[in-house]
This record gives structure tokens, sequence and C-alpha cells, in this order.
């Protein structure tokens, strides 16, 4: 009888096999024509991207550039002199504003008052 049904699992397993491998030979055909779709899609929200990158590019040029003459040059170029700045100049590290007193540490508990202790929570 378990041979009998071994037998039918191993024909089901060859027929579905043939199904899936007849199932792959037809998705050549079909991939094609979906990745023209697709192709379709990216342009579409290409199109799109492109509007909006107007449109903020118009509502940009539109509000007034504030004249601060201390202000020029490129992004690079601010960023490089903020940091150069800091890195040359240096001069507020390791100075001593406050000075702190130093307390000395407690000696531990002598055994004696360890032992009135364990009395007391007992």
């Amino acid at each position: 009888m378990t041979e009998e049904l071994i037998l039918l699992a191993l024909l089901m397993l060859i027929a579905t096999h043939g199904l899936l491998v007849r199932g792959c030979m037809k998705l050549h055909e079909i991939i094609p024509n979906h990745g023209d779709s697709v192709a379709s899609e990216a342009s579409q929200i290409r199109d799109l991207i492109d509007e909006l990158v107007d449109l903020i590019s118009n509502g940009l040029d539109s509000l007034p550039v504030p004249s601060n003459p201390s202000q020029g040059g490129s992004l690079p170029e601010i960023l490089l002199t903020g940091l150069m700045g800091n890195l040359t100049g240096g001069g507020g590290h390791g100075t001593l504003k406050k000075e702190w007193q130093v307390h000395e540490n407690n000696p531990p508990p002598t055994l004696e008052t360890e032992n009135e202790f364990d009395e007391l929570s007992s």
C-alpha cells in the first residue's frame, strides 16, 4: 500500500514538474510586454518630477535674495571656511576657568559598624 502511494506521489511530482517547466517557457513571451509598460510608467514619473522641479525653481526665483556681502561663494567654500576656522582657532581648549575643591575619600566602614547594621536589620 505504501509503495503505491509513493509511486503516485512520484508521478504527480513528474507531472507538476512538466507544468512548471511549460509555465517558465511562457514567461519569455510575457516579460517583454510588461517591460514596455514599466518603461512608459518610468517616463511618466520622470515627467512629473521634472514639472515639480520646475515649480520649485520658479518659486525660489520669485523669493527676494537677501543682500549680505559677508556671505559669498559656493556651499563647499562656506563649509571649508567654517571648518578651517575651528581647526586653527584652538585657543579656547584647555583653559581653566574655575578651580574645583578636591574632597578626600571617606574610609570604608569598619567591621564594628557593619555588625551594628546587621543587628539593627535583624
